[in-house]
């Protein structure tokens, strides 16, 4: 064997003895490098795991908010030992979108939805239109529209105010007239902390309806059909 070849012999063995220390020093976790990426990968997973609880919380929460209920005994102006309730969603009419703000209301109109689903209700008008409501006498706290009875005709905006009193909006006949604008409070209706919607159906056979419930803070209600149906702005809608 000649001194050239001995040399490579010897260099492919320094070189196969330094792989196999490599090797024995990863496969050992010497590095370190084996354990960050174990590591890395539990927290991935704990940060899952976190977030399906979070999103197991929520959706508990939303189950609760539809299982919110009446003290029917504590009715101030309807018969409940015929008519009982039972919490809804409110019915809003197509086209009509509303923006408070804490002493004015926007009312946005699409006038070719509008004439669309109700008949024609104003033949005179075409297009997007937003009308601001000044008329409106206190602090505004909160709006929401819904309907009564069972048809759009009775649609309502109300407005909530700060010292508990509600003024309200007859939005079918408003939007028929032109007249745009808030009708004053509703009459013996006092100290309202918040709406919801509801269905009123009699304890014997009969037909049942939509309404809104101003809610106060005792839970003592009014039910606001029983304040507004029979006012000629909604027996003219």
């Amino acid at each position: 064997m000649n001194k050239k070849s001995f040399i490579v012999i010897v260099i492919l063995l320094i070189a196969i003895i330094l792989g196999l220390c490599v090797f024995i020093a990863y496969d050992k976790n010497l590095f370190g490098i084996k354990g960050e990426s174990k590591i890395e990968k539990n927290n991935v997973a704990e940060k899952k795991e976190e977030d399906n609880t979070n999103k197991a919380v929520d959706s508990g929460n939303e189950n609760k908010l539809v299982t919110i209920s009446l003290d029917e005994s504590k009715s101030l102006n309807s018969d409940t030992e015929k008519m009982s309730y039972r919490v809804t969603t409110n019915y809003t009419m197509n086209g009509i979108y509303v923006d408070c703000n804490s002493n004015t209301c926007m009312i946005s109109i699409n006038w070719d939805f509008v004439n669309k689903d109700y008949f024609n209700l104003n033949s005179e008008k075409s297009g997007n239109e937003d009308i601001k409501i000044e008329n409106i006498s206190g602090k505004i706290v909160d709006v929401f529209t819904d309907s009564m009875g069972q048809s759009a005709s009775c649609s309502t905006v109300l407005i909530l105010l700060e010292d508990g009193s509600v003024e309200y909006i007859p939005l079918f006949y408003a939007l028929k007239n032109n007249n745009i604008k808030s009708y004053g409070k509703i009459d013996g209706v006092t100290n309202v902390t918040k709406f919801l919607s509801v269905g009123v159906s009699p304890k014997s056979p009969g037909g049942g309806y939509h309404s809104i419930v101003a809610l106060r803070s005792d839970g003592s209600f009014y039910d606001l059909t029983e304040n507004l149906a029979s006012l000629q702005y909604y027996s003219e809608g």
